[in-house]
């Protein structure tokens, strides 16, 4: 498989890069070594730092290739919605986001420096491809967060998965055929 670039976000929080490096090395090995994905550690997602956040995630978004696909899990998920809201446009084709926390000024994770404009949906870039999973076991950000999501991005696929926790263990081989399926 060639073509378009891969950027995984990772999530925020100590050790987050660390943590979610496994999934990365677990899609990885379901895509083969032909489709590098690349997941920079962004320090601002570390220590729950927005200007930090917003400097090198938005160095690491501009950098991307245009037709390019971001995959971005927990908190990392909502900083990128957060940037491409906020007017940046990275030309991606797809964009997948994984147990995102729904951070919009108007749900309980939207009073802080990762907060989104209520608006933040009709903000993004026109005609972006989302699509979101959600395992509903996940203790750390509960599944009514998709359903939020669903509730604002009106055009995003919505998926709900079971028992795949907020780490998104078990086989990824749905995330590498969506992956495969954006390269065409």
């Amino acid at each position: 498989m060639t073509g378009r670039a891969v950027l995984f976000v990772h999530g925020g929080g100590d050790d987050a890069y660390r943590c979610d490096k496994e999934i990365v090395d677990r899609l990885q090995s379901d895509l083969g070594p032909d489709k590098p994905i690349d997941v920079p550690l962004i320090a601002g997602l570390e220590v729950l730092d927005w200007p930090a956040v917003a400097s090198q995630l938005g160095t690491a978004l501009e950098a991307l290739p245009r037709g390019a696909i971001v995959v971005a899990h927990s908190l990392g998920a909502a900083a990128v919605l957060k940037l491409l809201s906020a007017g940046a446009d990275p030309k991606l084709s797809q964009l997948f986001l994984l147990a995102p926390p729904y951070t919009g000024a108007d749900g309980d994770w939207g009073d802080g420096d990762f907060a989104l404009p209520t608006d933040f949906a009709m903000r993004l870039p026109r005609g972006l491809p989302i699509t979101l999973w959600h395992s509903e076991d996940d203790e750390t950000i509960p599944v009514e967060s998709a359903h939020r999501y669903a509730a604002k991005l009106n055009a995003a696929r919505v998926v709900i998965v079971h028992e795949y926790g907020h780490q998104f263990e078990g086989n990824l081989a749905f995330l590498a055929d969506a992956i495969r399926k954006a390269v065409r």
